[in-house]
């Protein structure tokens, strides 16, 4: 290997130790960050022993610290990958396919929040008409509509129905119809939003667990 060669290498692996964190372990064993943990802290020994190998590094030796440092590397994406996972509050979530006037919909975990944005995003109005985001018991949200209106709600316990309003329209204009859940309803135009604040309450819903307090809702 080049002396260049050797040089870019050693700069990229000083540069990763400089930004290593060494994490502070996690006081409760089952804390929903401890897989990460662990990676990052077997990612940061790691990072030691590459430190100690660089300083007595000869030009044949390069190859081996490029190795041990891959090896870190992985161990931080797993940690993401973790991290990713584990963060998100919803069990599953629902999509539809709708055809023939029978829903050939499936029922999966999310992996990150991108899974479910894709499938709202997905929904319109015809096979694809309703995203349902499931949490503990009967912790619930629908994000029902096309691809330009949406209607939104959310149950913490099965009864006890909250909608998402657009405060810019009233309940007293002219009712859209949509098909939500392969069934073809009115909506009062207040319960009607656009994209953005759908994805804003769902986003919320599906990492925390909570309503999303900077937007309006409604108890039905």
């Amino acid at each position: 290997m080049g002396q260049q060669e050797r040089g870019n290498t050693d700069n990229r692996i000083e540069s990763f130790i400089k930004n290593i964190v060494n994490p502070t372990p996690p006081i409760d064993p089952n804390w929903i960050y401890a897989t990460a943990w662990e990676k990052c802290n077997e990612a940061s020994r790691m990072m030691l022993r590459i430190s100690g190998m660089m300083s007595v590094a000869r030009a044949e030796d390069t190859g081996a610290v490029a190795e041990e440092l891959r090896e870190a590397i992985a161990l931080l994406q797993q940690a993401e990958r973790s991290l990713t996972k584990q963060a998100m509050f919803v069990n599953y979530f629902s999509t539809e396919d709708w055809r023939r006037n029978r829903n050939y919909g499936t029922t999966a975990k999310p992996n990150n929040w991108k899974d479910i944005e894709s499938a709202i995003l997905d929904l319109d109005g015809d096979r694809r008409t309703l995203v349902t985001l499931e949490g503990d018991g009967d912790i619930e949200m629908g994000i029902g509509g096309d691809d330009t209106v949406y209607v939104v709600y959310l149950t913490f316990d099965g009864e006890a129905f909250q909608y998402l309003i657009d405060p810019s329209k009233t309940a007293f204009e002219q009712p859209k119809s949509l098909t939500i859940g392969g069934q073809e309803a009115t909506y009062a135009r207040n319960c009607c939003v656009d994209l953005e604040m759908a994805l804003k309450a769902a986003k919320t819903f599906a990492e925390k667990g909570t309503i999303d307090a900077s937007l309006s809702w409604e108890l039905d």
